[in-house]
């Protein structure tokens, strides 16, 4: 497939990080978390490690997205509020995620089109739209909804969602927004509510017995922290990173290390 020229700046440097420098991020990435057993009918606690990417400074983060991660995101958190709903059914349009690129485009090395940067006009624009999707489709939840990313990918903005409140899980409440980059509208969008349905009903059978320090003296020998180098938005160049995560999980009732595959 021919797509355009990307052009790509990383910032080289020497890594310097140690899993002993970031043991106390390490502990505060370490969660709770219920995984579903679909074959016990269960919810099995256990805790984990969240993954992030630590820079090799030592003193700040970039985060984990599983389905931005390779796209140059722009991290929002922005809680998104109304005071009145809008009394009108939102028409979802047919969108195609594909590029369409000519030859003339490639060779003469044209920068990549999901390459520019959101600016500060698109972005106001991107959440006043969001906002009045949001009070569209689901008019009770203002203030529910948290705006996590923006980012552009085959000709589309993307904007991720995250219920703001939310019992640590496996799998939590999503959504996906596809916006025209040209107006602005939400064209589309994907909840992942129909697939979390099936774990509501799941028995919360186990009881807590391990402590969060207990759990993280039987990983500490576990937790990998590995250079990696990820995009910084607001820097607009790769950094070095260390990307801290771990395989293996403690079960909260028994104490019992298991890999995370197991669960």
């Amino acid at each position: 497939m021919t797509e355009f020229w990307r052009i790509v700046i990383v910032k080289q440097e020497k890594y310097s990080l140690s899993l002993e420098q970031v043991e106390k991020l390490a502990k505060e990435q370490l969660k709770l978390v219920e995984f579903p057993v679909i074959e016990q009918k269960k919810l099995i606690p256990a805790f984990a490690i969240e993954e992030i990417y630590i820079k090799n400074n030592g003193l700040s983060t970039l985060p984990y997205e599983f389905f931005v991660d390779d796209k140059f995101s722009l991290q929002m958190d922005k809680v998104i509020e109304w005071d009145d709903p809008i009394q009108e059914i939102f028409q979802s349009k047919i969108i195609a995620l594909i590029e369409n690129v000519t030859p003339d485009q490639a060779f003469q090395c044209e920068p990549h089109p999901d390459l520019r940067p959101i600016t500060e006009e698109e972005i106001e624009m991107c959440v006043r739209n969001i906002k009045d999707f949001l009070s569209q489709e689901y008019t009770n939840d203002s203030g529910k909804w948290v705006l996590k990313t923006l980012y552009r990918d085959k000709g589309y903005i993307h904007a991720t969602l995250k219920a703001n409140e939310q019992r640590e899980r496996v799998f939590k409440r999503k959504m996906k927004l596809f916006i025209d980059s040209k107006t602005y509208q939400i064209l589309n969008y994907m909840d992942n509510k129909p697939f979390l349905e099936m774990y509501m009903e799941l028995e919360e059978t186990e009881e807590i017995k391990v402590t969060k320090e207990e759990a993280f003296e039987k990983l500490k020998d576990f937790i990998e922290l590995k250079p990696f180098y990820k995009y910084d938005f607001k820097q607009g160049y790769y950094v070095l990173c260390g990307k801290l995560d771990c395989q293996y999980a403690v079960k909260a009732n028994k104490g019992e290390v298991v890999e995370l595959n197991e669960l």
